[in-house]
């Protein structure tokens, strides 16, 4: 099937007449396949993982403006949950977790600063997009965030990238192929 879904379409004597659509493209630097399925009476182009392609970055605004603008043109009535500051928040929760972990007072008082997010660029590593007419965006999103010059240089640590996942779909094959780990899960099976 190679990253494209089918229409069916019944015929007579059994026969069913299918179409397969794949669109190959680039999305903020990303190369990403787009794949066309009727399900029921709606469209669905679902945007499968690709591969990164720009070592440049973009601001964390920049791309989720991206992102639902894009979802925005395939149908105006489509609603996300993906904002900028839950993005932001993600990014500000993790670099303190990791500032507090490392103990360098130097990182801890950064974060506690604030990060300004309009000097972190970011990079779209992964995406998973479903655009179906009516519905809610579903995504979910491998970006790679750019720290280098956010934290002060240190001999011992020195924290250059943040990989970070987001994401709001339940689809088990999606969060898989993504290597997304539902951590609760994963620990709920060792108890």
């Amino acid at each position: 099937m190679e990253n494209e879904l089918a229409t069916k379409v019944g015929g007579e004597n059994d026969l069913t007449f299918n179409v397969q659509a794949s669109l190959d493209f680039t999305l903020i630097g990303t190369k990403l396949k787009m794949a066309f399925s009727k399900i029921g009476k709606e469209n669905a182009f679902v945007i499968l993982p690709g591969e990164l392609q720009s070592a440049e970055g973009m601001t964390i605004k920049e791309m989720v403006e991206a992102i639902n603008q894009f979802g925005k043109d395939y149908d105006p009535s489509m609603t996300s949950d993906l904002t900028q500051d839950k993005v932001e928040g993600a990014v500000t929760d993790v670099s303190s977790a990791a500032a507090k972990k490392t103990g360098n007072e130097a990182d801890i008082r950064a974060v506690e600063n604030g990060l300004d997010f309009n000097k972190i660029k970011i990079r779209l590593n992964q995406a998973f997009l479903l655009l179906m007419t009516g519905h809610q965006l579903e995504y979910a999103l491998e970006i790679d965030v750019m720290l280098d010059g956010v934290f002060p240089s240190q001999a011992f640590i020195d924290v250059e990238r943040l990989s970070l996942m987001v994401w709001n779909t339940r689809r088990a094959k999606i969060l898989s192929t993504m290597n997304i780990v539902d951590v609760e899960k994963m620990l709920e099976d060792t108890e």
